[in-house]
């Protein structure tokens, strides 16, 4: 990591720097969401299948997937106020 003191005369120039990246990595994610949203739309319960596999390591499936009204309140009990 690149550290800048705040009396560097070149901080303005630093700055921008950082933002413009900053700019390019938020399209970046975009353009990754976007694919994985059409994807999903396409392909359905099998795109969000295979995401899980890649993205959390759980292999997701039909039957699992299903959420049933007491794990969700059970789950809503857990959470702070601040959470919820």
């Amino acid at each position: 990591m690149k550290i800048i003191k705040l009396n560097s005369k070149d901080i303005e120039s630093a700055i921008n720097k950082i933002r413009r990246r900053q700019e390019k990595d938020q399209k970046n994610i975009e353009r990754k969401v976007d694919n994985i949203l059409d994807d999903v739309k396409l392909r359905g319960d099998k795109s969000l299948f295979e995401l899980s596999k890649k993205l959390d390591n759980f292999r997701l499936n039909k039957k699992n997937l299903f959420v049933s009204s007491n794990e969700i309140l059970n789950s809503e009990k857990q959470l702070s106020s601040q959470v919820k």
